[in-house]
């Protein structure tokens, strides 16, 4: 029987602290620690010097807010980074239990700035747009279309993607919102029943066992009626990935509950050839670096038309990504590229616009 416990690192988020209790402060260097006495002082708190020079402040119910306030005004960020932080709710004196809950200060003080992004996640406001992806071949041919994670912001107006993960980023919230893109990705392909396959995106390291952490994906897509074979988990990456063997035990995953895998941004990035060969994902995606102005630049169609090849050799179906120009769709044509996606033929949206076919484009 499959566990139903929820994981604390992808599915809880924990609230900030509102009741009393005290806050431990760890400062890296004297003048920080002078820095939160002048805080604490400005707000009337009481503040303990403790061995180590760990700083024990005594808070009423609200006062953390008001406090992480204070802080973010005096202290660099640097300060705020190196500074480490722990809560310990009413007059309890704190265990070896309670280190578990330590954070940088700048979590904390991302949490208190950043509570629209738990809203978000708490408010389902989240939601997903689509980009068709169209064989080469037959552009009429809708292969599949990509999930593109979107927010709805308290004025109704969309928040960009990349605002909604770097503040994930900041306040250590990646693998709760990472989890959150894909079952929104998946409600949201079911219900504009899309056809062919479904790319989901996802990052590797917001996950620390798929055996765990990657159940309640597989849970949604089973209660939604989708057929594994038409999911392509799609790796993205902003941060450099160090540890190969992790990625090729998600991978594997997914390969075992009959998904498709595919590498994002190659020629980009952690994309690299040895990647490419030891994965032997499904499909591989150029990015759009490689892809922009590439008829008319000789080298990068060296390297390209290398990548190509390989891909081939390795029996990988390729995508190219960010296609804008009718000359750039001719070129990666004459590579034999498999299938493509981009504002050439029309941009990511809910429901998910008909692909416009190049003028003159095989049909």
């Amino acid at each position: 029987m499959e566990s139903k416990a929820r994981c604390s690192a992808c599915e809880v988020v924990e609230p900030l602290p509102r009741s009393s209790g005290r806050l431990y402060l760890a400062p890296p260097v004297p003048h920080t620690r002078r820095k939160l006495r002048e805080a604490s002082k400005a707000l009337g708190l009481s503040i303990e010097e403790m061995d180590g020079g760990i700083q024990g402040i005594a808070l009423g119910d609200g006062d953390l807010s008001r406090l992480l306030g204070q802080l973010e005004e005096r202290l660099g960020e640097p300060e705020q980074k190196q500074s480490h932080a722990l809560f310990v709710a009413g007059n309890k004196t704190p265990g070896l239990g309670d280190l578990l809950q330590a954070r940088s200060l700048s979590v904390l003080l991302g949490r208190e700035s950043g509570c629209w992004l738990v809203d978000l996640m708490e408010s389902d406001r989240l939601f997903a747009h689509f980009h068709p992806i169209v064989s080469m071949a037959n552009p009429a041919n809708i292969h599949a279309h990509e999930c593109l994670l979107r927010a709805r912001g308290d004025d109704g107006k969309t928040i960009p993607p990349f605002e909604i993960f770097q503040a994930a980023s900041r306040v250590e919230l990646t693998f709760h919102l990472d989890r959150a893109a894909r079952l929104t990705a998946i409600r949201d392909a079911v219900s504009h029943d899309l056809p062919g396959k479904i790319f989901i995106n996802f990052n590797p390291t917001a996950i620390y066992d798929p055996n765990f952490c990657l159940q309640t994906t597989v849970r949604a897509i089973h209660d939604a009626g989708i057929e594994p074979s038409r999911l392509v988990f799609e790796v993205i990456e902003s941060e450099e990935i160090s540890d190969s063997k992790h990625l090729k035990s998600i991978l594997q995953f997914y390969r075992d509950a009959g998904f498709g895998v595919a590498l994002d941004d190659l020629g980009a990035g952690y994309a690299s050839l040895n990647l490419l060969s030891s994965l032997r994902p499904n499909y591989i995606k150029f990015d759009r670096e490689l892809v922009s102005g590439i008829d008319g630049d000789r080298y990068r169609q060296t390297v390209f038309s290398k990548l190509v090849e390989m891909a081939r050799e390795l029996d990988v179906k390729t995508v190219a990504e960010g296609v804008e120009t009718r000359s750039e769709w001719d070129f990666l044509a004459s590579q034999g590229v498999d299938f493509a996606q981009g504002f050439l033929l029309c941009r990511p949206d809910a429901p998910p616009q008909t692909p416009k076919l190049p003028s003159g484009a095989g049909v």
